[in-house]
């Protein structure tokens, strides 16, 4: 390995003013294009509101400071690897937040409380808790049931007023094949007279929260808990949730009996009927294990909600209003320091003057700065798109329902939910993966794949740029190119494969009947995916390891800086 020093001559007396020297050294190339790309990966990060916890002693303070820090790390080193990630999730985020704006503007108006876009997006972090104490009502007023079928309630309590029982679907005994009869009837608050649907509750549950049932000849059940122990096992306390990690503190969170006796009964008798739209009928057939892991985090004294759960709860009642919060205590939460957005920026418009300005005066540049101008572009991208979102939040605002949730409303809860990629566990937060569900739209994932689509194009071919760059030898030459149009055209072209096999099994079916079969679709699917996700892997590891690999075969005029590097900055 050959070393140059570069010299300098220094001034033989005192002088007013010496200039820098019109030469780069390698390890000036490389903290350039480090620090920016430090900046883009850490800078960009919006990571969710995490676990609440109190700490009880300084073990566990440390221990969650770093705790959250490795978090952090741990997805700025995944944008490092694959920065189409932030882009995708800044994308569909973006297109989550826009779906609702204008119901939460309405409910704000209704509500007398200010929303924004900011709001929505806090809530889409798990910045919203709604809690259930004493002071929530129950879903039906504790009241003796009696025997007639009739439920009568004393109007002057100022509590709730059952005037009818509707049985949707009679029976006769309890069985394990049947699903739970979903009794409704009318509860008039004196404040809100609002319509709300649930379970009875007789005076000898109520104190467990149980309800009980009602059969075709007048009699009453042991409660809808008897029922569900026929059906199926109930909700584990010990595993419903998944703890943290290290013991950062006790965590905000208690079992609630109410709403895991609800939760039991939305998970073991919840039907394709108990859903009016359409859409959350589809997605409850085709995303069952979504739901099932939704409805389980609805167990606790507290629900983490997003924002579209949190618009059903106040559609539904079960808060009364939207929370009140102004966006000036949001931003004061939010920990995105203006000063270091600023550094950033200035960071970033400084390194691609000076590779402009190398590009144009045909200055030889190394292909560590074309990736790292990737990387600052893809970054520009993300950040427009998240500039109402909030960074950094770490506590939560509780909101102190106003009632508990029927099973029925439960289902409903679980299904307009978060969506993760793993479902072993059910976090006491929402992940920083999770995508949020948009009315109407099929594919929850749709745009997070549209915008990671449009990032791994982008990526790709600004790598196109170091086409004719100097290379260590011919070979890696050309496995660079090959390598920038893999990560340009590999997964896009998978799934315009998919799609065209899909498009060709349509029209056989309608014009055969003949199929290829879901078994078939299932392996076409695995095999074009593991395949061409293989290809994008190797293409962008040899990418990375090219950049810095080819800075010990640089041409010597690479080394000459430009008019741009008198300019401050970092490196």
């Amino acid at each position: 390995m050959t070393v140059v020093k570069s010299q300098c001559t220094y001034p033989s007396e005192t002088v007013t003013f010496v200039s820098s020297s019109d030469t780069r050294g390698t390890l000036d190339i490389v903290w350039s294009c480090l620090s920016i790309l430090l900046i883009c990966t850490w800078s960009v990060l919006h990571l969710n509101v995490p676990v609440q916890t109190t700490p009880r002693k300084k073990s566990e303070k440390y221990f969650r400071a770093i705790y959250r820090t490795s978090n952090k790390i741990s997805w700025m080193l995944l944008n490092v690897v694959a920065p189409e990630w932030s882009l995708g999730k800044a994308w569909a985020d973006y297109q989550a937040v826009s779906s609702v704006e204008a119901d939460f503007e309405a409910y704000g108006d209704r509500d007398g409380v200010p929303w924004t876009r900011t709001h929505t997006y806090l809530a889409n972090m798990g910045g919203f808790t709604i809690k259930f104490d004493e002071r929530t009502a129950p879903v039906f007023d504790p009241i003796e049931a009696p025997s007639d079928g009739e439920l009568k309630g004393n109007p002057t309590s100022g509590r709730a007023v059952v005037s009818k029982i509707e049985l949707e679907r009679p029976i006769s005994a309890p069985n394990p094949s049947h699903s739970l009869e979903h009794l409704r009837w009318e509860r008039e608050d004196v404040r809100s007279s609002q319509r709300r649907y649930s379970l009875p509750i007789s005076k000898k549950n109520a104190a467990t929260g149980v309800g009980a049932i009602v059969n075709n000849q007048g009699d009453r059940s042991s409660g809808f808990i008897n029922g569900i122990n026929q059906r199926g096992p109930t909700l584990d306390e010990s595993t419903g949730y998944r703890q943290p990690p290290h013991r950062i503190g006790v965590v905000h969170r208690e079992n609630n009996g109410i709403n895991r006796t609800a939760v039991s009964e939305a998970r073991s008798s919840t039907k394709t009927s108990d859903f009016e739209d359409p859409w959350e009928k589809h997605q409850f057939l085709k995303r069952s294990v979504v739901w099932r892991n939704n409805v389980k985090a609805l167990n606790g004294d507290r629900w983490v909600v997003d924002a579209t759960q949190l618009l059903l709860a106040r559609e539904l009642g079960i808060i009364d209003k939207l929370p009140s919060i102004l966006e000036d205590d949001i931003s004061d939460r939010n920990k995105g320091d203006l000063f270091v957005k600023v550094i950033a920026i200035g960071q970033v418009f400084w390194f691609t003057l000076q590779l402009i300005t190398r590009l144009a005066w045909r200055i030889p540049t190394t292909q560590l700065e074309i990736m790292t101008l990737a990387f600052a572009i893809c970054t520009a991208i993300t950040y427009f798109l998240l500039l109402d979102k909030p960074k950094d939040v770490q506590l939560s605002t509780v909101i102190h329902a106003a009632r508990y949730a029927s099973p029925q409303e439960l289902a409903r809860l679980a299904v307009i939910g978060p969506y993760q990629y793993y479902y072993k566990w059910v976090d006491i937060s929402i992940p920083n993966n999770a995508v949020h569900a948009i009315r109407n739209i099929d594919n929850p994932y749709q745009g997070l794949l549209f915008g990671g689509t449009f990032c791994i194009v982008l990526f790709g071919a600004l790598h196109c740029i170091a086409w004719n760059f100097a290379f260590p030898n011919d070979i890696e030459r050309q496995l660079w190119h090959a390598s920038s149009i893999i990560t340009i055209a590999a997964i896009p072209a998978g799934r315009a494969l998919m799609e065209l096999y899909l498009l060709i099994n349509s029209w056989l079916m309608k014009t055969f009947a003949v199929s290829m079969g879901t078994k078939t679709t299932f392996v076409v699917d695995l095999v074009l995916t593991n395949t061409t996700g293989l290809l994008f892997f190797v293409a962008r590891m040899f990418i990375l390891v090219e950049v810095f690999r080819s800075l010990a075969f640089l041409p010597p005029q690479a080394f000459e800086t430009t008019w741009a590097n008198v300019l401050p900055h970092i490196g």
